[in-house]
């Protein structure tokens, strides 16, 4: 049984009718007697029930700078090595669901063809891969405001500066970027050694 707490943000695993799978939301109550969360959705209705095991956690990839701040330059280099983290863990559980030695079908024509999606820059893959990272497992946010702020000043100063539209949006462009560049080259590394001679499907612990 999972074990959530009030405050704690969260994702749905898999569609309702009135909450779409991927949507992000918070803990309103937990019930563990029924294994059930009330949950307040960011974009959709509030007070609503779920069994737990349709929910994941959603953990936060941003460490903040102890106490001593950080230039803009050293913030985006933050956002850049979270996203590259993040990229990894989601590489990995594709990779371990699609060509681990669990998965349907041929491990190796599998990472062929992935192979041949990245050589050709085929948009399927990078499609897929985002809906894997979007639908499974514990996710993590792009950065908001308020976690480029906890970077940039550090979090034993109360802050009142606040991040310029142009900047949030080079920050979020930053932490695609390297999230697409990163995840596409775990997954390449992994395919070239299941597609070798040896076929040696991934494990990731």
């Amino acid at each position: 049984m999972k074990g959530f707490t009030a405050g704690q943000r969260i994702t749905l695993l898999f569609a309702t009718d009135t909450v779409r799978a991927g949507a992000l939301g918070t803990v309103r109550e937990f019930h563990p007697e029924q294994d059930t969360v009330i949950a307040d959705w960011d974009n959709g209705p509030t007070a609503t029930p779920h069994p737990s095991a349709e929910l994941s956690a959603v953990t936060s990839s941003w460490v903040p700078a102890a106490g001593t701040g950080l230039t803009w330059p050293q913030t985006l280099d933050a956002v850049r090595a979270a996203a590259q983290r993040a990229a990894r863990v989601v590489a990995d559980q594709w990779c371990e669901h699609t060509l681990g030695e669990h998965a349907p079908g041929d491990p190796a024509m599998a990472a062929r063809h992935a192979l041949h999606d990245l050589a050709t820059e085929s948009p399927d893959l990078v499609l897929v891969l985002s809906q894997h990272h979007r639908a499974g497992h514990d996710m993590v946010e792009p950065p908001t405001d308020t976690d480029l702020v906890t970077l940039m000043d550090g979090p034993e100063h109360p802050s009142h500066w606040n991040i310029s539209d142009d900047r949030w949006s080079e920050a979020l462009d930053a932490y695609q970027d390297a999230f697409d560049a990163a995840v596409l080259r775990r997954v390449a590394e992994q395919c070239r050694i299941v597609a070798g001679p040896t076929g040696t499907p991934p494990t990731h612990e």
